[in-house]
């Protein structure tokens, strides 16, 4: 985890402008760049997790909702990576094998005129 004082010291040393999400320092996973603007980077799972500490997930996740992901706070507006998302579900199924009755692979063979 990268503290807040850390933070707060380069964007000073580099006048970088960022704003930090109240209360979220423990979710703070480092900065971005995007078109020269810098921005915080939270992860979801931590945003929540800290929430969980004072309401109930549903509640936790409705407040995220509302209050977080949808306030646009200008150009640096703090980046949500949402580390809540299974991608093995999107993973390619494996391929086929072309297998005889007997298990051995089939071979090809190249048919030629003649």
């Amino acid at each position: 985890m990268i503290s807040r004082n850390k933070i707060e010291e380069f964007c000073t040393d580099n006048d970088i402008e960022i704003q930090f999400i109240s209360h979220q320092d423990n979710a703070i996973i480092g900065l971005s760049t995007c078109f020269s603007e810098f921005k915080l980077v939270y992860s979801y799972l931590k945003i929540i997790e800290r929430l969980k500490q004072e309401m109930s997930m549903e509640e936790a996740i409705e407040f995220f909702e509302f209050n977080i992901e949808n306030s646009f706070t200008g150009n640096s507006t703090p980046v949500i990576i949402r580390d809540d998302i299974d991608w093995s579900e999107y993973d390619p199924p494996p391929k086929k094998s072309t297998l005889c009755q007997n298990g051995n692979r089939t071979k090809r063979t190249k048919l030629t005129k003649g």
